[in-house]
């Protein structure tokens, strides 16, 4: 046992001999000074022991005199809003439905008594300590999620739900009190091709020295929000005049033009600003927004980093937003969409198992554009739907094409889009279209957000059960960004949880990271759905992926998303180099590494 303060080890069971058993396999390792061992002879007992000593770890006996282990549980989550127990179920023979039930009810291991011995048992109690550990400072932290659900995760700004609100504030303010007010959006210039040339890190770095260098140019009664990618967008409140708006858009422009150096780098960015004037350019929310995001585009288009008013003659000059959408529109007809596949890797194994379908779109005057520029406008137009039918019926095709030319052991992964997912007739549409390019339904895993899968519990719970009945896989992607926990996976038929990569950034940095990944991956595995883990970007982060028997992983550091093509060579050049040398460039397999130690 690795603590040295002692603890108590509560064993609740009716039976002496094997109460007496259990005393003396824990002798084995562990002593009088570092834990004290407990018996209750009644679930009644053990549950009044647990209300008065709190014990760290409870060895939990299935049939008791006068409850069974469930029941048990049942009547300790009354006690364990104020306290976690680490607990172990031990019973006389193997049932699987019970042991699933006990993991859902929060029993870290399931024990067969005929079977355990010292090492068994020792691990088992070490197991589930180390995860009641974990759930504690993932506790710790879920007083953190409401201010989490408000606010930008990387760079700690209000999102987009605490901008509403404070807008729709800020507005009736003005309204009231007969003033004026400001809101300003911003867009960096050049910021997809940092991401692209230096990865994923340095482009959070540079987002949140951004957040800090705009929060500096404001007032305190001001905003500024993160709202996405790099977008950005500030409230202005008690407005004088014009000229004070100009003055402070001007400081945003000399703060950002001043060089950034992040890892050692030297980074030189610019930005454009759009403004919009309440009243003079809207009454409300939407309509100031839907402004200043012209006024930006124009902007944009025009000299780097400066920033411009909203004006009639902008408008009637066919605003940005309005080309952006017409031409989204004939962006499926005229074939400017396109497919990147990034790998997902089987972290025991080493082997690309998957690839997640990427939609680019080919821009005639703008270039190769990544969805963040994009799909926010298809989702508010409804155009997510025919573009989301696209991806699918490509993916499919892609995925023919692999299977024709011998890659019959990958899966692919498509996201649905909150909107597609509520659309009738999905399960039809997939149906269709996996008969149509004959393949078989668990060759495709589609995946929706937390986000979306808890908007409406009960229709997604519906919703997921048809397309689980088709025989696809279904995952949930950026897990631990939402309002999900994984209490509502058992009513989920979800086959993968992929962990969002803002807490796989600081897994080998921050503690609250590791405790809540660790937790997710113990928990998920322990209920048979597997975890991947996005983002990973160094070998930092794969070593702990692989410390912590995450199944598979995506990321930078295996590959950028691929055009179709490419990948294929991608993939084919992967196994060879895995059958030469035992590993793949940014990969090894668990075997290999023990191999090497």
């Amino acid at each position: 046992m690795s603590n040295k303060k002692q603890y108590d080890i509560l064993i609740v069971d009716d039976c002496r001999e094997d109460y007496e058993l259990y005393q003396r396999l824990i002798s084995t390792f562990s002593n009088k000074k570092n834990s004290r061992i407990i018996m209750a002879n009644s679930g009644a007992q053990g549950l009044e022991y647990c209300k008065q000593k709190k014990p760290k770890c409870i060895l939990l006996d299935y049939q008791l005199p006068d409850m069974n282990g469930l029941e048990f549980l049942d009547e300790l989550r009354e006690i364990e809003k104020k306290h976690k127990f680490a607990i172990v179920m031990l019973t006389g023979q193997g049932d699987e439905s019970i042991a699933v039930e006990s993991m859902k009810k929060g029993v870290s291991d399931y024990l067969i008594k005929s079977r355990l011995d010292s090492e068994l048992l020792r691990s088992s109690i070490d197991n589930a300590i180390k995860q009641r550990n974990s759930l504690i400072d993932l506790e710790k932290t879920r007083c953190l999620e409401r201010a989490l659900a408000y606010h930008d995760v990387l760079t700690g700004l209000p999102n987009r739900q605490l901008f509403l609100d404070r807008l729709t504030h800020a507005l009736n303010q003005a309204k009231r009190y007969n003033r004026k007010l400001a809101l300003l959006n911003l867009d960096l210039n050049g910021f997809k091709l940092i991401n692209d040339n230096y990865g994923h890190d340095m482009g959070d770095l540079l987002l949140q020295a951004v957040a800090k260098r705009l929060t500096d140019c404001i007032r305190d009664c001001d905003t500024v929000a993160r709202l996405g990618g790099d977008e950005y967008t500030i409230i202005l409140e008690n407005i004088v005049q014009i000229k004070d708006v100009a003055k402070v858009a001007k400081s945003i422009l000399k703060s950002i033009s001043n060089p950034f150096v992040l890892l050692e780098k030297t980074v030189d960015l610019s930005i454009s600003v759009g403004i919009s004037l309440f009243p003079n350019d809207g009454l409300d929310g939407k309509t100031l927004a839907k402004r200043a995001d012209v006024a930006m585009y124009r902007a944009k288009n025009g000299t780097s980093n400066r920033y411009i008013f909203y004006s009639t003659n902008i408008h009637d000059s066919a605003p940005y937003e309005l080309q952006m959408e017409e031409h989204l529109k004939n962006a499926i007809e005229n074939n400017e969409l396109l497919l990147h596949f990034q790998p997902q890797i089987d972290v025991k194994r080493g082997k690309i198992i998957g690839a997640e379908a990427l939609v680019r779109w080919n821009h005639p005057e703008r270039g190769l554009l990544p969805p963040a520029d994009f799909i926010s406008l298809a989702e508010e137009t409804g155009l997510i739907v025919p573009l989301g039918q696209w991806v699918l019926r490509a993916a499919c095709g892609q995925m023919q094409s692999w299977q024709q030319a011998g890659f019959t052991d990958i899966r692919l992964s498509v996201n649905l889009s909150p909107r597609q997912f509520r659309v009738l007739h999905i399960k039809e549409s997939i149906v269709s279209l996996l008969q149509e390019f004959n393949l078989d339904p668990n060759d495709l895993t589609l995946e929706i957000t937390e986000t979306c899968a808890m908007q409406n519990v009960d229709y997604t719970l519906e919703t997921l059960n048809s397309l689980k009945n088709i025989g696809v896989r279904l995952a949930i992607d950026d897990f631990g960004t939402g309002y999900a926990s994984l209490s509502y996976l058992k009513r989920f038929p979800i086959d993968l949880i992929k962990i969002d990569r803002t807490f796989v950034k600081g897994i080998h940095e921050d503690r609250d990271d590791w405790a809540i990944v660790s937790t997710i991956i113990s928990l998920a595995q322990k209920m048979y759905i597997k975890v991947l883990a996005e983002g990973v970007e160094n070998k930092n982060q794969l070593l702990y992926m692989q410390s912590l028997s995450c199944d598979e992983i995506q990321g930078f550091y295996y590959s950028k998303p691929l055009p179709g093509n490419e990948f294929t060579s991608f993939m084919a050049n992967w196994d060879k180099r895995l059958q030469q040398n035992g590993s793949t460039d940014g990969v090894i397999p668990i075997s290999y590494l023990k191999s090497s130690n």
